[in-house]
């Protein structure tokens, strides 16, 4: 099989055309205690006008993680009190410091890496430009500096929404979970979709797969046919953009599948339910705030409650006596009714 998607590189053949035309079509269209506030890290002095720089080590265009995270960024352009906000997509790990350190040398009052893999050059990085904030997520060897910071959308509600849904749409009563490592993040994501399901079908059947890769589109692929052929009739994943793989096959073999990071109903408009979007926006306004008055705090972590994070649209062939179930679980986590803490040590049997 060729490939339809790698980090950083595209392989144009005739297999993959269908592909990107979609992707590229639909983009154009368009821990410690989670939430903990710790005080301010009195990383800077107060700045007038903030100049804001993002990187990424995948593609924005990537219908996820990358294109969410960037889409929040650039939304910051509407502050008044932001005078720049730059970006650079598809670098390399070993390139990460280097583009840091351009950016710390050019004066950019908040760096932000948007990927964990950009946390170790931050780290060495900070003590040498003490008047920059660096700013990477769920990242949180942040102890001892000061203009290092963390921030994040805490989803876990949306996770245990989107594992009710799951299960009240399945006819197999299978539902399968997918993602690219078991790191934090996605132990929790894994365990907060299976514990929604279980709360409304107890003996749903949750298999799971780490494909050891977040943007190897035909591993996803692969795996996710591997799950439909075991009885698996609704796939949900947390890696990008190797989801898009699975979301393709869950349209091939017409099953189910709920998108994450950002609205993937464009990709397969008659299978995804639904997606788990991540709001970016809300947390990184909340840092650059922070920067304007010299005060940023250490975790800077969005719940759903205030706007980080919630269920696109659903598809319509949802019915809506299961829409309102789920809405009334959404109505309970808001309540604090739910207990939707993040849970990413051990994963759930």
């Amino acid at each position: 099989m060729k490939n339809l998607y790698y980090a950083g590189k595209k392989e144009e053949t005739m297999s993959t055309q269908t592909f990107w035309r979609r992707v590229f079509g639909c983009v154009l269209a368009g821990a410690l205690a989670m939430g903990w506030m710790a005080g301010p890290a009195g990383a800077a002095k107060p700045v007038n006008k903030i100049r804001v720089a993002i990187g990424h080590n995948g593609a924005i265009r990537d219908m996820g993680w990358y294109a969410s995270g960037n889409q929040g960024a650039m939304s910051l352009k509407k502050d008044p009190g932001v005078a720049e906000v730059t970006w650079q997509e598809n670098i390399k790990i070993p390139d990460i410091e280097g583009v840091l350190r351009r950016w710390a040398v050019d004066g950019y009052d908040l760096i932000i890496g948007h990927s964990f893999e950009f946390g170790e050059p931050a780290r060495k990085l900070a003590p040498l430009f003490p008047k920059i904030v660096f700013a990477v997520p769920y990242f949180f060897k942040i102890k001892g500096q000061p203009n290092l910071v963390t921030y994040g959308v805490q989803a876990e509600g949306a996770s245990y929404m989107a594992g009710a849904l799951a299960a009240l749409m399945s006819k197999s009563k299978k539902i399968g979970y997918m993602s690219g490592f078991p790191v934090p993040n996605t132990i929790s994501a894994h365990n907060l979709f299976k514990r929604g399901a279980r709360a409304v079908v107890p003996n749903i059947q949750v298999p799971r797969v780490f494909v050891d890769s977040w943007s190897d589109a035909n591993k996803t692929k692969e795996a996710a046919i591997a799950m439909i052929d075991q009885g698996v009739d609704v796939i949900w994943g947390t890696h990008s953009p190797g989801l898009l793989g699975g979301i393709l096959a869950a349209e091939e073999r017409n099953i189910f599948a709920i998108g994450c990071y950002f609205d993937n109903t464009p990709v397969a408009p008659k299978n995804v339910l639904t997606s788990v979007e991540y709001l970016w926006h809300t947390a990184m306004k909340k840092m650059v705030q922070g920067v304007a008055k010299g005060e940023v705090s250490k975790f800077n972590m969005i719940t759903q409650k205030d706007g980080g994070a919630g269920l696109a649209p659903f598809h319509a062939k949802v019915p809506a006596d299961v829409i309102k179930k789920v809405r009334a679980i959404e109505k309970d986590i808001l309540a604090g009714k739910i207990n939707v803490a993040f849970d990413g040590k051990k994963l759930l049997d």
